[in-house]
């Protein structure tokens, strides 16, 4: 088990090449708060107000489901009437996101929402 740090995971690659990797859930957690702070709105609602920081923690939830079946869930949770509602706060967050932990093939089927709610 590793941080997401590329060079640590490239070299741990190339010393034992049929070694599964796993990343650390505490890591991941890190990096997504890491980013919430540069988004000054979100960060304010996600330290603010408890629902709206659940909902974020729903990405990081992603981690536990088979990988077969995380772009499938990634974009159930984008339809969630939350997500939508908040859409233009987020996202930002959700453009990060899909960069670093999805990947952006299915990029294309989210929008900019029109309302925006605190929760």
């Amino acid at each position: 088990m590793t941080d997401f740090e590329m060079a640590s995971r490239k070299s741990y690659s190339k010393c034992f090449p049929t070694t599964k990797q796993r990343g650390c859930y505490f890591h991941l957690m890190k990096a997504i708060w890491k980013k919430i702070q540069t988004i000054p709105e979100m960060q304010k609602l996600y330290k603010e107000i408890i629902i709206f920081s659940s909902k974020i923690r729903y990405f990081a939830s992603l981690s536990f489901i088979p990988p077969s079946d995380v772009c499938d869930a990634y974009e159930k949770i984008l339809k969630l009437d939350f997500f939508v509602k908040n859409n233009q706060i987020i996202f930002p967050f959700l453009t990060y996101f899909e960069e670093t932990w999805i990947g952006t093939k299915k990029r294309g089927r989210r929008y900019l929402g029109e309302s925006v709610e605190e929760a």
